[in-house]
């Protein structure tokens, strides 16, 4: 019984955090529609990020395919928006944080 309580609770808080994420990621997406003529090139930025949470601008490239110019353009848009961040502080190689994203994977975790 105590171990079935455990389940149900795990699985329960799995389901609240996956809800908050689309609603995260749906009103990021709402948000980015906005955007104008880039906003193609955002969607897909954007989905790269939901998968893969932190990224660099070649993992963006690979994974949507567009040139270096306009995933740097779309990423440099999702960190005006303070959707993304870039976190190296260097100017190649840099990598970049869905940070709400990541902060709702993280509740609950105690990092040391």
């Amino acid at each position: 019984e105590f171990f079935l309580e455990g389940v149900i609770e795990t699985a329960g808080a799995a389901v609240d955090t996956a809800q908050r994420l689309l609603m995260m990621l749906d009103a990021d997406r709402e948000k980015l529609e906005r955007q104008g003529r880039r906003v193609g090139s955002l969607l897909r930025v954007h989905e790269a990020l939901a998968n893969q949470p932190i990224l660099s601008l070649t993992g963006i490239r690979k994974s949507t395919g567009l040139s270096f110019p306009a995933a740097s353009a779309a990423m440099d848009i999702l960190v005006e928006q303070g959707m993304a961040r870039e976190f190296t502080g260097r100017r190649r190689a840099r990598l970049f944080a869905y940070d709400e994203y990541l902060a709702i994977l993280n509740e609950g975790v105690d990092m040391p």
